[in-house]
């Protein structure tokens, strides 16, 4: 498993991606809220699962730089849609049955594994037969890949099959970039239908390039290693293997990346919007939005729509699900959604669990710093530090102040976010 994360609420988890619109959707996703995962929308994946055989054309790659033997040649998107997934197409909460330093936490109040399709249902979009509709989905840390969209009759049994049986046709070639307020920015899409699963399914290539930061992330960072859950022993946020994780990351710009949200230097490919690359870490505002077509001859009911995003620079999928009602006749037109920017996010864990009065180090990255770098915290209920060890800075961010490692290498990611 290769991505690295931000860390949310100053806490191993991960904030990639999620769908905002329908704005129905179970777990949470709008586009007021655009890549922003302080709700747990984003926590609804598939972790550390992996294709056999390569199906996708070379020219859809979006990660180039995995040296050979090629070190992303396993992401599930180097073969779309085949990659085995947990639950049954909506994601599972926390990205599967055990957790991993690399992966993200459950939902608050959702157990870890918990198959987001079971997740109360919500009022349902209505959409007429035949007619073409937005979608749009919102990323938070990039992994690069490509996604698509599909929907399966609540009444037939929600699974993957049921949703892989009617992958939904896009509009067009042109996707756009949809803010809050509802404007848009229309770009050319790059299209992918060679190599896909199910056959003849339409998926998009994630338009937002990663940093080519190393040529080779094989010779820098190593072959991949095996993961580790975190229940077991080598299993935390500082083993081999997640370490080597943070290094597959940096290479795509997790770190360089970070400060400003796009790539100083190269690209893996061409922006197909300008001013839009890099890892990620500075969560968008924004929403991709595509235009999909609705078949005519599927019946009337009730339905889930399933997005699916098969990642590159990692061996993750990440799902959602929204409720749909499917009708012959025109809905009724619906008001414009207004922006309600969310306030000031509170951190989900105290600092006194971490609290290091001693300093017992060593204090080497970003991760040993946040979670043992403070050595006298500010008070009981917040994760805010007044003083940090030697090794160790102090940083303020929405209000927390925390303890952050001086200097990143490129193979230690300076990746925490507080959100």
């Amino acid at each position: 498993m290769r991505a690295t994360l931000a860390v949310a609420s100053v806490s191993s988890v991960a904030g990639h991606g999620h769908l905002t619109l329908p704005p129905s959707t179970r777990m949470g996703g709008s586009l007021s809220l655009g890549g922003s995962c302080t709700n747990g929308a984003c926590f609804w994946f598939s972790n550390n699962v992996e294709t056999t055989k390569e199906t996708l054309p070379v020219e859809a790659r979006s990660v180039t730089n995995g040296g050979s033997p090629d070190v992303f040649g396993t992401s599930p998107w180097r073969a779309p849609g085949r990659a085995p997934v947990y639950g049954s197409g909506c994601g599972v909460a926390g990205g599967g049955p055990l957790r991993y330093a690399n992966g993200g936490n459950a939902p608050k109040g959702v157990a870890q594994g918990f198959d987001g399709k079971d997740m109360p249902e919500m009022e349902p979009s209505v959409w007429q037969l035949g007619s073409t509709v937005d979608v749009a989905w919102a990323i938070a840390a990039n992994h690069g890949g490509g996604y698509y969209y599909r929907l399966c009759k609540k009444s037939e049994g929600i699974s993957e099959e049921c949703f892989q049986r009617t992958p939904l046709k896009f509009a067009g070639n042109t996707s756009f970039i949809v803010n809050p307020d509802s404007s848009t920015f229309e770009f050319p899409m790059t299209k992918v239908t060679q190599g896909t699963w199910p056959a003849g399914s339409e998926w998009a290539r994630s338009p937002i390039p990663g940093c080519k930061i190393c040529e080779n992330a094989l010779e820098h960072c190593g072959a991949p290693l095996a993961p580790v859950p975190s229940n077991e022993s080598g299993g935390g946020n500082n083993d081999p293997w997640n370490t080597q994780v943070d290094c597959y990351g940096a290479c795509c710009g997790s770190a360089s990346s970070k400060a400003h949200g796009v790539c100083p230097a190269g690209t893996e490919f061409y922006p197909a919007v300008s001013g839009h690359s890099g890892f990620g870490k500075n969560v968008p505002d924004w929403s991709i939005m595509d235009k999909v077509v609705i078949p005519s001859d599927l019946e009337e009911g009730e339905y889930l729509l399933s997005w699916r995003w098969d990642c590159e620079e990692s061996t993750q999928v990440w799902q959602n699900c929204a409720d749909i009602r499917l009708t012959k006749d025109a809905p009724p037109p619906t008001p414009a959604p207004t922006p309600s920017p969310p306030g000031p996010p509170t951190p989900s864990k105290t600092c006194k669990p971490v609290e290091n009065p001693t300093c017992k180090g060593p204090f080497t990255d970003a991760k040993s710093c946040i979670y043992g770098g403070c050595q006298k915290c500010h008070d009981d209920s917040t994760f805010s530090c007044d003083v940090c060890c030697a090794g160790c800075d102090l940083h303020t961010k929405n209000n927390i102040s925390y303890c952050d490692v001086h200097q990143a290498s490129p193979c230690h990611t300076h990746d925490a976010v507080i959100v």
